[in-house]
């Protein structure tokens, strides 16, 4: 697979990816939801959406996020930042990227735990229902 020339730079990294990894277009379609067709025409003449980028990328192994310059950043927060990326052996934007995947990881972590508590207080109300019974009759499970 060639890359193109002209083309934006994730969409570039995208066809670099999967030439390097060997990935067919066929197999990203699968992995990202976006058609062949889709992926294809951006080789020429389309250029992609956010989400269908995203997706894409994904199915390679990338994340895309956005990563707020040193420029912008508060001087304190830039340093920190700075060192974390040193001590991490990356670039700011790979850190940037690690510790936004990290924190998604652990809220989604925190929202799967929650829902499992609330399934187990939902069902001790219903063990403990103690609502008064017929005689004879069998408490609804």
């Amino acid at each position: 697979m060639t890359i193109p020339v002209g083309v934006s730079p994730p969409v570039a990294l995208l066809f670099s990816e999967m030439r390097r990894l060997q990935v067919t277009y066929d197999e990203v379609q699968e992995a990202s939801g976006t058609t062949r067709a889709t992926i294809k025409a951006w080789r020429k003449k389309n250029a992609p959406s956010l989400d269908t980028i995203q997706s894409c990328l994904n199915s390679v192994g990338y994340l895309f996020i956005p990563t707020p310059m040193l420029e912008i950043q508060p001087l304190d927060v830039a340093a920190d930042m700075g060192a974390l990326a040193a001590k991490m052996r990356l670039s700011m934007p790979e850190a940037f990227a690690a510790l936004v995947d990290w924190t998604a990881r652990q809220q989604n972590k925190a929202i799967a735990a929650d829902q499992r508590l609330a399934e187990i207080a939902r069902r001790r109300a219903v063990a403990n229902d103690n609502a008064p019974c017929k005689r004879g009759s069998k408490r609804p499970d």
